[in-house]
């Protein structure tokens, strides 16, 4: 049913809706705890945003597949790895370097290469990372910033 509420996100608690005079706009308020949605231009645009649930994040044991599965075709991806007991991640890319120096005495150098501020460095496969999990998409914020300031400068 298109008017119905769904209880509140926050607390479980009734929602109600409500025309805020002051601001001449359609609100959903929750009885309990009050939380609210922004002003809307009618009734059923606010009960949209009141019932609009944000998809629960991925269990990690979803999200994080075993290193082997990594692509190793320069990808950035989120790694992890235990060290010294503690679960560390960061970016990193399967790097193949033929022309290494190595090359010339017959060593291949294939290496997980990461951002050097996870102090990793550079390690072969056999001591990497264990875990692998897509990088996730930037917070929205970051892309309008990212936006504006090339507008600014554009």
């Amino acid at each position: 049913m298109a008017d119905e509420l769904k209880p509140c996100p926050f607390c479980g608690g009734s929602a109600v809706k409500f025309w805020d005079n002051e601001w001449l706009r359609a609100v959903v308020e929750c009885s309990n705890c009050g939380a609210t949605t922004a002003r809307q231009d009618d009734y059923p645009e606010a009960i949209t945003a009141w019932n609009t649930r944000a998809a629960p994040p991925p269990e990690p044991s979803e999200a994080w597949q075993p290193i082997e599965t990594a692509p190793k075709d320069g990808t950035e991806i989120l790694v992890g790895k235990r060290i010294n007991g503690e679960w560390r991640v960061c970016q990193a890319a399967w790097c193949y370097f033929p022309g290494h120096d190595n090359h010339v005495q017959g060593y291949e150098f294939d290496v997980w290469w990461w951002n050097s501020d996870a102090d990793w460095g550079g390690i072969t496969d056999d001591e990497g990372p264990t875990d692998w999990m897509p990088l996730p998409q930037p917070p929205a914020i970051a892309a309008l910033r990212a936006a504006n300031k090339e507008k600014e400068h554009g």
